[in-house]
C-alpha cells in the first residue's frame, strides 16, 4: 500500500457507504501511511480495518496500535494479548462464519482477533 492507495480506498468507501468493507493491512508499519489511515480512513464508518501483526511485532508496537484505536488480527503465539477473540473460521473450521460474525473482524468495537492460520 502507498499514499495514493489510501486515497483510493477512501474514495471507494465514500462512494459505497451502504457496503461494509474489510481492510486487513500491514501499512501501519510506515509512519506516513499510519497517519493517513488515522486521518483519512479511520473516521469513516463503513469499514473494519484490521492491523495485521505476527510474532515479529513487539509489545510496544501492539500497544501503540491499541492506543490509536486500531483492531488487530494475528497468528502465531501471541498469548500475551489479553481478551483475544479466536477466529471461528480458522480455529473451528466453520466455513462461511465470516458472513455472520460480528464479534471478530466485523465488530464495531476495537478487537484483537487471533487466527489459527492464515
Amino acid at each position: 500500500m502507498n499514499i495514493i492507495d489510501v486515497y483510493r480506498i477512501r474514495d471507494i468507501l465514500i462512494e459505497n457507504q451502504n457496503i461494509l468493507f474489510w481492510i486487513p493491512t500491514r501499512a501501519w508499519r510506515d509512519e506516513n501511511l499510519r497517519r493517513l489511515l488515522i486521518d483519512r480512513i479511520q473516521p469513516l464508518e463503513n469499514h473494519r480495518m484490521m492491523m495485521s501483526i505476527d510474532p515479529s511485532n513487539s509489545k510496544e508496537e501492539i500497544e501503540k496500535l491499541k492506543e490509536d484505536g486500531f483492531s488487530t488480527m494475528y497468528f502465531g503465539d501471541n498469548s500475551d494479548i489479553e481478551d483475544r477473540i479466536l477466529c471461528q473460521k480458522t480455529w473451528n473450521k466453520e466455513d462461511g462464519y465470516c458472513q455472520i460474525c460480528n464479534e471478530g473482524c466485523f465488530s464495531e468495537e476495537r478487537v484483537d482477533v487471533h487466527l489459527k492460520r492464515h
